[in-house]
Formats: structure tokens, sequence, C-alpha cells
């Protein structure tokens, strides 16, 4: 594996970033390296190189590097964190298969426009086109849970986490889930552990803490 430079590696990218140029990076770190070889730009004792690391990784990286971009959610710079956290979240949304993207996109826009039940046949369609799509399933427990159905919403989290277990966005659905269930003891434990993989979730933080309190 090449052994990218810092130095080498924030004067190629930061041009492209500072314009938000996502497609002329994402040529020019392809021309150059693999976003298995960038993962190790994260654990650099430079800021500035954790966080281009993450953002680019972010555009041009899979699953490949979920891993490496998961364990970035405990760096203790807040700016890191963020670009870690977006990164993931960028990459989740683009981890289906092309022919569930577009019933993906539509139910997604759906949840933003309250339209629920559209929301879950079009999530229901892009589960069936590629049932290893996390997001899908993630975005289908939302659903549920905007309909105020909890059960089916954490059975959409538990699909989502059976792929993905360090879905921090899955986990703390599943304890929202639960806690409206009443279900205290599987909300707190719910929200621990995705406390653990993103430390970051000081609203969730606090709801843990309230829910502690009601046991």
């Amino acid at each position: 594996m090449v052994r990218v430079r810092c130095d080498e590696f924030v004067k190629c990218v930061s041009p492209a970033l500072a314009r938000g140029d996502a497609d002329g990076l994402c040529r020019l770190v392809a021309q150059r390296w693999t976003p298995a070889e960038l993962c190790p730009l994260l654990g650099s004792s430079r800021v500035d190189v954790r966080s281009a690391a993450a953002l680019t990784l972010g555009l041009t990286g899979g699953c490949e590097v979920v891993g490496a971009l998961t364990r970035s959610l405990t760096d203790p710079d807040a700016e890191v964190h963020r670009a870690a956290e977006n990164a993931l979240w960028s990459i989740w949304f683009r981890g289906g298969a092309d022919h569930a993207v577009e019933h993906f996109r539509i139910g997604v826009q759906a949840i933003a426009d309250s339209q629920y039940t559209q929301a879950l046949e079009s999530l229901g369609r892009a589960t069936q086109a590629d049932p290893d799509f996390t997001e899908a399933h993630n975005q289908t427990g939302i659903a549920y849970y905007l309909q105020g159905e909890w059960e089916h919403c954490n059975e959409a989290c538990r699909r989502a986490l059976a792929l993905t277990p360090t879905h921090f966005g899955a986990l703390a659905g599943l304890g929202h889930g639960y806690a409206h269930l009443r279900q205290y003891a599987k909300a707190v434990e719910a929200y621990e552990r995705a406390l653990s993989v993103n430390p970051r979730l000081d609203g969730l933080r606090e709801a843990c803490c309230n829910l502690r309190r009601c046991l």
C-alpha cells in the first residue's frame, strides 16, 4: 500500500475542498490514491490532515472505509468528528445498488415532505431491490417512527443494525422506539451503544440520563 505524505495530500485536496468541488476532488484523488490508502491519514497528529482526510473519504470512499471513519468519531477535535460523521452519512446514503437508489431517493424526499405512506412504499421497493442497503432500512425506521409505529420502527432499525452494527443513527432510532414503548432498560441499552460509537451525540446522552431516572 502506498504511504501518503501528509503535506502532499493537503496541498493536493485543499483547493477542491475550498471550492466545494466534489466532482473535481473525486477525479483528482482517484488519479493518485485509493480510499484505503487515505485511511491512515485519519491517525495523523495534524488536525488539518485528519479533517481533510475525513472529508475526502466521505466523497470518495465506500464500505471499505466505514470502519476507519467510525473510529474517528472519537477524535478529540470537534471539526474532525463532524467531518467523520458527515462522511459516514454520505457513504451510507449512497450505499445502495444502482437499481435501488431511485426508490430510495423518492422515499427520503417523501419523508421530508411528511408523506410517510409514500415513503414506506418507495423505501420498501428499495429494500426489495437491495436487501443489503443499510440506509434504506434505517430510513424505513424513521418513517415508521414519524407515524408512531414503534414496533415497526424497531424492526427496521434492527435490520439496519444487522447489516451495519455501528450505525449510530439506527441505534438511536431503536432507543427512541423502545422509549415510546416504555421499555426503558432496552432504550438505555440502545442509547449507550450509540454513544459508545459516537460519543458527541449530546441530545442522546441527555435522553439516556432522563430514562435512567425513570428506571
